[in-house]
């Protein structure tokens, strides 16, 4: 297709270079079950009481788009919808809950994460809609003006898993970690998702759709709004600060200049 995917050294097609790349970032799948999170599970419960509907893996980790020195497991703290808190209450209930329990907890914008076991564990608390299953509100910190999000986690789970676009998704995800981008998980799926609507899906596609991806994040990422798909209304995209969606474009000019494709993914 071009310069960047027919240009490689290397001795491997370029869509065999990209899964190499995959295979070797990849994180392993952490299950609910795992001892490992045990004791954290049984805080969790405690912290939650008779407010608890169900803690399970959500995120990356449902999704199999994890990496290794990312989260590698994302629980989900689901609240019944009685629950009397707020929002920000129950977030740093929950944050001095993990304080106390002896965890260095880092927070960040919906969830807070825990290293534990050398396991990198972000955690959501959310509270679920009257008469909805997994549609719940999220409290976010990242906003003055807006202190929470509605949104389906299973829905996430589910549009990203239903694809078709997992290498492409894990492929974007190992650029964004080479380059430390702020750029939420969430967004970049359903960014990777848009660019490639109407593209071939599939391994013998996979070096010409990363690119593809690249190309449409250098032209066209500072106006594209991503929605969240079981919520039109909450603008993914407008999560990220001006300088942040620079950064991202910026990285994604400076791959596309690259002469050879392990120079861009690696």
């Amino acid at each position: 297709m071009s310069r960047i995917v027919s240009a490689t050294e290397i001795n491997k097609s370029p869509n065999q270079y990209i899964i190499d790349v995959i295979n070797e970032k990849k994180s392993a799948s952490v299950g609910i079950r795992d001892y490992r999170i045990k004791r954290l599970l049984e805080v969790l419960r405690e912290w939650a009481g008779e407010r608890l509907d169900d803690v399970f893996v959500n995120g990356s980790s449902a999704k199999g788009t994890g990496l290794k020195g990312s989260s590698d497991i994302d629980l989900f703290i689901s609240l019944k919808s009685n629950t009397s808190a707020s929002l920000k209450d129950i977030y740093n209930s929950l944050y001095k809950c993990l304080i106390e329990a002896g965890f260095s907890v880092e927070k960040r914008n919906v969830a807070q994460r825990i290293i534990h076991y050398n396991l990198q564990i972000d955690i959501v608390p959310g509270k679920k809609l009257p008469g909805q299953r997994y549609t719940h509100y999220l409290y976010t910190n990242r906003w003055s003006d807006q202190d929470r999000i509605q949104t389906n986690v299973h829905n996430h789970v589910n549009h990203v898993i239903n694809s078709g676009r997992i290498n492409e998704i894990l492929a974007t995800k190992i650029w964004r970690q080479i380059h430390k981008l702020e750029f939420p998980s969430m967004h970049l799926e359903m960014y990777v998702l848009k660019a490639l609507s109407g593209k071939w899906t599939g391994k013998a596609y996979l070096a010409n759709n990363f690119e593809a991806v690249l190309e449409h994040i250098s032209k066209y990422f500072h106006r594209t709004a991503i929605y969240d798909p079981s919520n039109a209304s909450n603008v993914i995209s407008q999560n990220l600060y001006k300088y942040e969606v620079a950064a991202i474009q910026a990285a994604a000019e400076k791959s596309l200049n690259k002469s050879y494709l392990k120079q861009i993914i690696y």
